[in-house]
């Protein structure tokens, strides 16, 4: 009967984790065509298309839960690092609800979002298929490929997205002036510069590990092994 219920109780939790990556991942993708579209639309990958709602709600929704990540990682449903996860979706929230959401008028806005949506469409592709075995090569291929542009693409867009709406920050000032370490906020050069710190450690660390999967045999979290061309290899870890 124990043996049943654990067999039970597994099942249930793949399918949540299942259910998940593929909201995410349709999510996601839904949020690159669409942005892709206005993009095409005005002719140039630089403009404020945070101006269309659909595009910054759907932005939203994707965003939001993605705090299901840290969830799911302390919950030990996935092997996804929680405190990584946790510091990523701050930064992001802070992006979305702190900058977009007040700059609407973000000429950065098309490749900061594209870069975002494609590599998380991809990221959470590759877990709905890890979820029930092994991913075809093609979606491992781009899960660690299409990191390598994307990736810095999509963090110089958010620290572009912070300089530019320093003036927004500005227009807060007397908002936060009541907070007890308003003598730090209320000057927006330390807000930026705050954000920046704990985000550029940040940045280096994670792509640095994205990095070191593909070059080392200590490789993969998810334990598979594919050779992606070249020394491109994951190796298995060894037990």
């Amino acid at each position: 009967i124990n043996a049943e219920y654990m067999g039970y109780q597994q099942m249930g939790s793949k399918l949540i984790v299942l259910g998940y990556n593929i909201f995410q991942c349709a999510i996601w993708s839904f949020v690159f065509c669409w942005a892709l579209y206005l993009t095409i639309l005005q002719k140039s990958i630089y403009g404020p298309i945070c101006n269309d709602s659909i595009l910054l709600h759907s932005l939203t929704i994707a965003q939001a839960t993605q705090a299901l990540d840290v969830v799911l990682a302390l919950l030990q449903l996935t092997k996804t690092n929680w405190g990584y996860s946790l510091m990523q979706i701050y930064s992001r929230y802070f992006i979305v609800f702190g900058t977009l959401y007040l700059n609407r008028k973000y000429s950065g806005a098309p490749l900061l979002i594209l870069a975002w949506s494609m590599a998380d469409a991809i990221r959470f592709c590759y877990y709905s298929f890890t979820v029930q075995g092994e991913a075809p090569f093609a979606v491992t291929w781009l899960r660690y490929s299409a990191f390598i542009p994307l990736y810095p693409i999509g963090f110089s867009h958010e620290l572009y997205s912070l300089w530019e709406g320093r003036d927004i920050f500005a227009s807060l000032k007397p908002l936060i002036e009541s907070l007890p370490i308003a003598r730090i906020l209320t000057d927006v050069r330390y807000l930026y510069l705050i954000t920046a710190v704990i985000a550029i450690p940040l940045f280096c660390m994670i792509y640095w590990y994205m990095i070191c999967l593909l070059y080392t045999s200590d490789a993969a979290d998810e334990r598979s092994s594919v050779d992606l061309g070249g020394r491109r290899i994951i190796k298995k870890k060894k037990k």
